[in-house]
């Protein structure tokens, strides 16, 4: 996978087929601005939206013909095989054919939902991805990955699965509450620390403009950190190799949603997650201790106005012993030792890992004793 980029587009290619990014302003909102990709499918499509996203865009020319959208409700309940076999029979309903285009509107949860719908429906059809949230407007809608929840494990179903368009329009961020905008602040911050210091540190000294929705803040920072990301997915697609770094943050984080019931927003989660993992590197004696406090402080103005502090340390160590990416008896994690400095360790015990839980600032765990030595926890 190769990506050429301008100012505020990626061209990405990929053994699924080439797919162009295009980050610009009143995408969604604006007639004129739409027009030119709303004719390129208007003469056979549906639209796939985020019933949030159509009550605060309801004049969106995307939206114009009611008789071709399906409203889809952005819950971790949805990102299931029942939500799937849901948005099937609306496919069947509204006559989705081979040659129709499915354009989905909506953050992470509702392209996972329906990106695997396009891809298993009829063996699949083409879809177009304008993502409305930050958390994927920076992350998820590149990389070709669509993921399901099975019971209590999170993403633990999915498909290689490639928009063949994505449209991304920074300007629907500002209607965001701020808590979601931190959430895709958390993902930007995974990427610029995995890409080194001279990438985190304009991204340190514009977070407020982000976290305010500031337009060219946010155009900017976006396209910068979905560079970064192509710079994994271009060599390892189907993730068997260095692209598994970009897990960085995501072990910890995956828990820490599941156990929490998705009281934590999944960005703050990764972000609470790089501390972690950061935190855990310094454990082992390969970490840098000036990082991990000048990466905590980042995560410390993100997860300011984090409502779940309090939980079972036993209620997540079951869920980080599900992680898919786990091999063997112990534990995956990702760390980092320095900015741009990444490792996959596959060794952490569960002895290991509770010590660092115990001593993370921002969420307390009921049942381990900060003070107290941490014996080794039962296996989930």
């Amino acid at each position: 996978m190769t990506v050429e980029a301008t100012a505020h587009k990626l061209t990405v290619a990929s053994a699924l087929g080439d797919y162009t990014v295009s980050v610009e302003p009143s995408l969604l909102t604006s007639a004129h601005t739409a027009r030119p990709y709303i004719d390129q499918v208007a003469h056979d499509c549906v639209v796939v939206a985020d019933a949030k996203v159509l009550e605060l865009f309801p004049d969106s020319p995307w939206f114009a013909d009611e008789s071709r959208i399906i409203g889809l409700t952005a819950a971790e309940t949805v990102k299931t095989l029942d939500g799937v076999q849901e948005l099937y029979q609306a496919f069947v309903d509204r006559g989705v054919r081979r040659s129709t285009t499915v354009v989905v509107v909506g953050g992470g949860i509702v392209q996972d939902v329906a990106g695997f719908a396009c891809h298993t429906f009829l063996r699949g059809v083409r879809w177009w991805y304008l993502p409305t949230t930050l958390l994927a407007q920076a992350d998820s809608c590149i990389g070709a990955k669509t993921s399901l929840n099975h019971f209590t494990s999170k993403n633990i179903l999915g498909t290689f699965a490639r928009p063949d368009r994505v449209l991304i329009d920074p300007a629907v961020l500002s209607t965001l509450a701020r808590v979601d905008r931190a959430s895709g602040c958390g993902e930007l911050l995974k990427v610029f620390l995995m890409k080194g210091r001279e990438a985190f540190a304009p991204y340190a000294r514009d977070l407020d403009a982000l976290l305010d929705a500031e337009p060219g803040s946010c155009a900017r920072h976006i396209a910068a950190g979905l560079a970064v990301k192509t710079e994994y997915i271009e060599e390892d697609e189907f993730d068997r190799g260095r692209r598994q770094l970009l897990n960085y943050g995501h072990e910890f984080g995956h828990a820490l949603e599941a156990a929490s019931d998705f009281a934590v927003p999944h960005g703050l989660a990764v972000a609470l997650g790089i501390d972690f993992a950061n935190r855990l590197a310094c454990r082992r004696g390969g970490g840098d201790a000036e990082f991990v406090a000048e990466v905590g402080g980042v995560v410390s103005r993100l997860v300011a106005g984090l409502a779940v502090r309090r939980l079972r340390w036993a209620d997540l160590l079951q869920h980080l012993g599900r992680d898919k990416k786990r091999v063997g008896k112990d534990l995956t994690v990702v760390v980092a030792h320095r900015y741009g400095s990444l490792e996959k360790l596959i060794d952490v015990t569960r002895e290991e890992a509770a010590a660092v839980a115990a001593d993370l600032e921002h969420i307390h765990f009921t049942d381990l004793d900060r003070t107290a030595p941490v014996r080794e926890q039962e296996q989930p």
